[in-house]
């Protein structure tokens, strides 16, 4: 202080004037922790395919993403802006412009580089006001958190929710442009699916057209019932059949029993035309016999064969009638009786036969139709089956069509990603950073240390004279005697010499 008291002053007062001004020129900043959950998704209609999933690891990047927070940040600087008279009134016009020099000057590096042309101005973003760090358990389960910083405790408050926002913008123009290209890929195919509905009504009409009937199903069961109907009559028709064989039985056996005349037997077998007609019978039960091998009994050959034997054996019996009759002259009255009794079973046996072979026509007949008709029903099932099928896919494929442009048309809120709570700034007036008190303790520290080291650095860097209250406290270390002392201009004189008073 008494060689140096310029130096020894300035010192400390430039240290406290540069580290107020610097207090004084830093931007405050305002610190939140902001949770997000992520939830399922169950309720969304749309395929799994479709829908725009985001990880806990995947959100926090997008959050601290430095594209996202400069998006927010501008958001919020508009907003600073739209209300500008209240953050002057608490900041007030002289700090805030100061505060806009000062990051004017921390800017210049980016400014040299665009107009050096190291860098174009366009693509040189600005710096963000907003700040966002992951916290230290960023990502427990399904929540995420997020440090902010923010110069304002209203721009902190609200960045929370906006970046809930552009991360929800984020996602819903990721979901439309995935729906917009299955829009794109579903046309042609609803288109396609359109022309294959066409052609299978058209082939549904032209096969009513061609067929006759409104409905086949409905002809084919009346035609069963027909059949069904035929094939009972006809059981009762066998009923009667079987009556009659067994008349025919009972009458043969009274036959063999009546004592005949030699003659009648005589005259019964000499006969040609009986002799033909045995002969004609046997070689139809033949054939009867051996066509039942491959055919059933009721099918309408075997019944056409019955009825050709049974009027074989009708002619037969009325032949043996009439020649016993013309070549006997006293016959056995109970021998011809018992011959026209079986003449008369032979005739009911044709006619049971007749009918039998009318219902086996029928039965024939109406099972070629049922068949025919169920082919035709079934053609017909096919083709209503094959229009039904595409019909279904095509109004499947109209309803996700629907629903995929309802989503282009709606606001999807991606409820599924929330913000926990509401984060709120501890104390307004009093921002997080920079610390008033911890910064002018170091700055007053730096000043004291400036103010001790500085001097006695010049002095020992630049002079070798020393005062005489020096030398005294030196005498007690130093064998060191006082000789004489300069005066004040004398000695100040001395040391702007060369040499410095060496």
């Amino acid at each position: 202080m008494r060689t140096q008291p310029l130096l020894t002053l300035a010192t400390p007062v430039l240290c406290v004037i540069v580290g107020v001004s610097h207090l004084w020129a830093t931007a405050p900043v305002w610190r939140i922790v902001a949770e997000y959950r992520i939830a399922g998704e169950a309720g969304d209609p749309v395929a799994s395919t479709l829908r725009v999933k985001i990880t806990p690891t995947e959100l926090r990047d997008l959050l601290v993403s430095d594209p996202l927070l400069r998006t927010v940040s501008a958001a919020l600087e508009e907003e600073a802006r739209e209300a500008a008279g209240a953050a002057s009134a608490v900041a007030g016009p002289w700090r805030r412009r100061a505060i806009d020099a000062w990051a004017a000057v921390r800017s210049w590096p980016v400014r040299a580089a665009a107009a050096l042309g190291v860098a174009q101005s366009d693509s040189v973003p600005a710096p963000a006001s907003l700040r966002a760090l992951p916290a230290q358990d960023s990502a427990v389960g399904e929540v995420v958190r997020v440090n902010l910083e923010a110069p304002s405790p209203v721009m902190a408050e609200r960045a929370p929710h906006l970046l809930l926002a552009a991360v929800r913008d984020l996602l819903r123009h990721e979901d439309r442009s995935r729906t917009m290209a299955r829009l794109e890929e579903l046309r042609p195919v609803r288109e396609d699916a359109a022309e294959r509905f066409r052609q299978a009504a058209s082939a549904v009409t032209l096969y009513r057209l061609e067929i006759g009937r409104h409905d086949p199903q409905a002809g084919a069961q009346d035609i069963q019932s027909r059949l069904i109907d035929a094939r009972s009559r006809r059981a009762e028709l066998e009923t009667d059949l079987l009556e009659a064989e067994a008349n025919r039985q009972d009458i043969a056996r009274k036959l063999e029993g009546v004592a005949v005349e030699q003659t009648s037997r005589i005259v019964v077998e000499q006969n040609q035309r009986i002799g033909q007609l045995k002969e004609e019978i046997s070689a139809l039960e033949a054939r009867y016999a051996a066509d039942l091998a491959v055919k059933t009994a009721k099918h309408e050959d075997m019944v056409r064969l019955r009825l050709e034997i049974e009027s074989r054996k009708r002619d037969l019996n009325n032949e043996e009638i009439l020649v016993i009759r013309e070549k006997v002259q006293e016959p056995s009255l109970e021998y011809v009786g018992l011959l026209e009794r079986q003449a008369q079973n032979n005739r009911q046996l044709v006619t049971l036969a007749g009918r039998e072979l009318g219902l086996a026509e029928t039965e024939s007949r109406l099972a070629d139709e049922l068949a025919q008709a169920m082919q035709t029903a079934q053609r017909m099932d096919e083709l209503a089956s094959q229009r039904a099928t595409t019909e279904e896919a095509l109004r499947t494929i109209d309803a996700e069509l629907a629903l995929l442009e309802s989503r282009l048309s709606s606001v999807i809120p991606f409820a599924h990603i929330s913000l926990v709570g509401q984060p709120r700034v501890g104390n307004h007036a009093s921002p997080d950073s920079p610390d008033a008190a911890a910064q002018l303790l170091w700055t007053l520290a730096a000043a004291i240390a400036a103010m001790l080291l500085l001097p006695t650095i010049r002095s020992l860097m630049r002079s070798r004279l020393i005062a005489s209250w020096q030398i005294d406290e030196m005498a007690h270390v130093l064998p060191v005697h006082l000789i004489g002392e300069l005066p004040g201009p004398a000695r100040r004189l001395l040391m702007r010499l060369p040499g410095g008073g060496r």
